[in-house]
């Protein structure tokens, strides 16, 4: 795995920016994140995807035989994330060129 990356921050505008790229397996991978504001902060977060084999990390499909197992129930978390989360903004943006996996028909 080989990877790259820069942080700068900047207390007088409350500014902070960070990058990431990495290469691994067959992926090429970069992350952008920028906070603007420390009190009551603004958060962009951008990923980017060349290309990831999801069979390359899941454990091979079993065989299908009989029925299928009941689902679990649902699970409520003890804390709301969105409670706890004092950003003035967030915006999120992924995007992945493909990512083949068997699993998905």
């Amino acid at each position: 795995m080989n990877l790259d990356g820069s942080v700068t921050v900047d207390l007088q505008a409350q500014d902070l920016a960070a990058r990431l790229a990495a290469h691994f397996d067959e992926t090429n991978a970069s992350m952008r994140t920028d906070v603007h504001g420390f009190s009551t902060p603004r958060i962009g977060f951008d990923v980017e995807l060349d290309r990831l084999n999801l069979d390359r990390y899941l454990p091979p499909a079993a065989p299908a035989s009989g029925p299928k197992p009941a689902s679990a129930p649902a699970v409520t978390p003890a804390v709301d994330p969105k409670s706890t989360c004092r950003a003035e903004a967030v915006d999120l943006a992924a995007k992945c060129g493909s990512a083949p996996c068997s699993c998905i028909t």
